[in-house]
């Protein structure tokens, strides 16, 4: 609040005082330069000034005929409330860090709980996948077994057809030879039942002419 500079009440302590020669030089300086009251002298409940001394001298000295000032209870009552806004401001933050890590800890539940569910998938998953693939080798293999009887039956076929292939070749050539050694037997043969035949013939035609002479001789 301001105050006439003239009821600014100074005790003898204040008056007995020298104040730093430096400091009165910077003030001014910053008085004249601005016009301005950087923060307000500080008085007690009776209007004794507690603080800002050097404020007061520079001011009344160039004439300032207001000054601004504050109780001293007020100064403490404001730095009381200062102290609760920045306890308050303190309690704010500390609850906010609480619920932060709370918040992180349910995150870092709930990511918990997933690695630990997306686990269990990934387990079922690799055995199914692994299943997968002890069948596909298990059906790979009969394949493979399936495939190696076939080959094995073939050359089985193959060796029976070039054995029949040899035995009709065999009994091809044993014909051949057959056929080449009868020839020779059967005009032997047609030879014989010619010569039987003729002898044959030869012995009626004798029969018949002895029986007609008998015959001519009877009568």
């Amino acid at each position: 609040m301001q105050m006439n500079i003239d009821d600014i009440k100074i005790s003898d302590q204040f008056l007995d005082s020298h104040p730093s020669q430096e400091k009165m030089e910077r003030f001014e300086k910053y008085w004249l330069r601005t016009n301005h009251q950087d923060k307000p002298i500080i008085l007690d409940k009776n209007g004794y000034l507690v603080d800002g001394y050097i404020r007061y001298l520079i001011m009344k000295r160039n004439g300032a005929k207001t000054i601004r000032t504050v109780y001293e209870c007020q100064q403490k009552l404001a730095a009381l409330d200062k102290e609760e806004e920045e306890i308050k401001l303190r309690q704010k933050q500390k609850r906010h860090e609480r619920n932060e890590r709370r918040r992180a800890r349910r995150a870092e539940e709930a990511t918990k709980k997933e690695e630990e569910r997306r686990n269990e998938q990934i387990a079922i998953q690799k055995e199914a996948y692994l299943q997968a693939m002890m069948e596909f080798e298990e059906e790979k293999k009969k394949l493979e077994s399936k495939k190696e009887e076939e080959e094995k039956q073939t050359e089985s076929t193959k060796e029976i057809v070039k054995k029949v292939e040899k035995l009709i070749s065999d009994a091809e050539n044993t014909t051949e030879d057959t056929k080449e050694n009868k020839e020779p037997e059967k005009a032997n043969v047609v030879g014989e039942n010619n010569k039987e035949e003729s002898s044959e013939n030869n012995v009626k035609e004798e029969t018949t002419n002895k029986m007609e002479e008998t015959e001519s001789k009877v009568e």
